[in-house]
């Protein structure tokens, strides 16, 4: 009975991760896109490949805030906003950012 507890934990476990990982890496939207990298690196090559795309330069710009590059995240937020100037969130980080430090 013990064992059959324990195999039903590890069996929850493995099903909460699977199911964890999928929605981490799960396309929104068209199919064919290609699901956006994880990394810097990877969101940067991103970025270079789909210039127009204010959505990938406005990603690119949260995940260098969030690891405290704020040049490069200012780069790429005005990136974004000259793409889409209507982008209010956008706007409002630039003006954040801009703010003493």
């Amino acid at each position: 009975m013990r064992l059959v507890l324990i195999l039903i934990a590890a069996l929850t476990i493995a099903v909460s991760a699977l199911i964890g990982w999928i929605g981490e890496n799960r396309v929104e939207g068209n199919a064919a896109s290609p699901a956006l990298p994880r990394t810097l690196e990877g969101l940067t090559a991103t970025a270079e490949a789909r210039p127009d795309d204010a959505q990938i330069w406005k990603t690119l710009a949260k995940a260098h805030r969030n690891a405290g590059q704020t040049d490069q995240a200012v780069a790429a937020y005005v990136r974004a906003a000259r793409l889409d100037p209507d982008d209010r969130e956008v706007m409002r980080a630039l003006l954040d950012l801009s703010g003493p430090r």
